[in-house]
């Protein structure tokens, strides 16, 4: 046999035994990346499953019942609401303008009723929210409009009351939509979050401008102050996305085929063409991510910021993992943004107290919130985020 043709079936032989040893190989790899996601989220479940159901409600004394069913049926008089009067309920917004409840006398009986389940969801003992198991699904997601509606009728209901004068029971029921708004935070998959987020605000920042708590009396004050504290204190430093990964990992076991889950033109050529491996790889670098994010969840947020641009960065080994998951920078500094704002808040409420506020961290700058007085009242200030504008308050006394 001539030696150029011995030479050529050298490497075809050298080419089929590299082939039969991927055949090979692939199957055992995509295996038991996909037994380690497994495991990883039946630890993830276990996290969740030994976090304690209850918190400290904002006002008054615990509940019975479960806060999110309650909740859920407080959405559901809200989409009722909104269908029948959505017209009605925008002329009344936006918040911080006088709001005289005798003039909304059948519009008000509808959104008190409710306040009623929204009341027992935030007094509940039991916060606690299951999470997707293994294969399993939870239930469709809220509508955001529902929980905005729900946030916006306790706001209405707290202006007519601060227009009757009942200044304390109109701190109540903003608290209430402030409770909403934490639950979300703590348990919720990231658009969930997404969304306690902006109820936040509502029952906090904008239920609560400067011309509002002017009016307020020392008690209802107190009660502001003393929600607020426990509010601030119960929330989370970061976003917490082991819900979303329970779910990835649960619609992902679930599909008829593991390729349906890919993106439009991703390649599997690096994981041996096996869809299984690379969804599984990409779910335990989203995992592994997920815990190396929570390390510094509370730093300043110039540091966060680089941590977060640098785990982006690691995940360009998998072409999926960068878009399994939403984008966290954007959604964590919409979250640094609203606690500062919230926290400004605290400090204008001692202030009108008149009290000595007490050091506040910056939840953006990590050192403390600037308190400046001057001859226009006494300005609050957290650092920049990013080019935007710094997080504001002028109280005026």
């Amino acid at each position: 046999m001539p030696p150029r043709r011995r030479a050529a079936l050298a490497v075809f032989a050298a080419l089929a035994v590299l082939t039969l040893g991927a055949a090979v190989a692939v199957p055992l790899q995509a295996d038991a990346a996909w037994r380690a996601m497994q495991a990883e989220a039946a630890t993830l479940r276990g996290e969740l499953a030994a976090q304690p159901p209850q918190r400290a409600v904002l006002w008054g004394e615990p509940g019975p019942g479960n806060a999110h069913a309650h909740y859920a049926a407080a959405a559901a008089l809200a989409r009722a609401l909104a269908r029948d009067h959505q017209r009605d309920l925008v002329a009344l917004l936006p918040h911080g303008q006088d709001l005289d409840g005798s003039r909304h006398a059948a519009l008000r009986s509808r959104w008190r009723e409710l306040l009623v389940p929204l009341r027992a969801g935030a007094a509940a003992a039991d916060a606690s929210w299951p999470a997707p198991g293994d294969g399993d699904l939870e239930a469709p997601i809220a509508n955001l409009l529902d929980w905005r509606w729900l946030a916006n009728a306790a706001v209405f209901e707290a202006r007519a009351r601060l227009h009757e004068g009942r200044d304390l029971e109109a701190v109540q029921p903003t608290l209430d939509a402030a409770m909403l708004a934490a639950d979300l935070l703590r348990r919720g998959r990231l658009v969930e979050q997404t969304m306690g987020l902006a109820l936040l605000a509502i029952g906090t920042t904008e239920a609560w401008p400067e011309r509002a708590l002017a009016r307020l009396e020392r008690g209802a004050l107190d009660l502001l102050a003393t929600g607020l504290a426990r509010l601030d204190a119960s929330l989370p430093t970061t976003l917490d996305d082991r819900i979303e990964l329970l779910h990835l990992a649960a619609c992902i076991a679930q599909a008829p085929t593991e390729a349906e889950w890919l993106p439009a033109g991703v390649s599997t050529w690096r994981f041996g063409f096996s869809a299984r491996w690379l969804l599984a790889d990409a779910f335990l670098r989203q995992a592994g991510r997920s815990r190396r994010l929570q390390a510094n969840g509370d730093a300043p947020w110039p540091a966060r910021l680089a941590t977060l641009d640098r785990e982006g960065a690691a995940a360009s080994g998998n072409p999926v993992a960068a878009t399994l998951l939403p984008s966290l920078v954007a959604a964590e500094g919409t979250w640094r943004l609203q606690l500062a704002r919230l926290r400004l808040l605290r400090l204008a409420v001692d202030l009108h107290r008149g009290v000595e506020p007490p050091a506040v961290v910056d939840p953006i700058g990590g050192g403390p919130i600037a308190i400046t007085s001057g001859p226009d009242g006494v300005r609050l200030a957290c650092a920049p985020l990013g080019g935007g504008e710094p997080p504001t308050r002028l109280v005026v006394r």
